[in-house]
């Protein structure tokens, strides 16, 4: 994402927005060192999101699918917690 942290949107490499990776960090915000795993992973996956599914397209039916997207096993992953 640091190679295309412009400041408009682009879609070159991936539909993303102006500052990707300042936008991406903002699912980080509120979190500490007392925030659970379950927390911690749900901003992990908002924040690789922006880069992976920027535009809310991915469907997430069958985790264990060897096409499945990253957002879906990771979705798993934080259900299981």
């Amino acid at each position: 994402m640091a190679m295309v942290d412009y400041p408009y949107p682009t879609n070159f490499v991936a539909p993303l927005p102006g500052y990707p990776v300042d936008f991406s960090c903002q699912a980080f915000i509120g979190l500490d060192t007392s925030s659970s795993d379950r927390d911690i992973l749900t901003a992990m996956l908002k924040s690789a999101l922006i880069f992976y599914d920027y535009e809310n397209k991915t469907d997430c039916n069958e985790v264990f699918d060897q096409d499945s997207s990253i957002e879906c096993i990771i979705m798993h992953i934080i259900v299981m917690l």
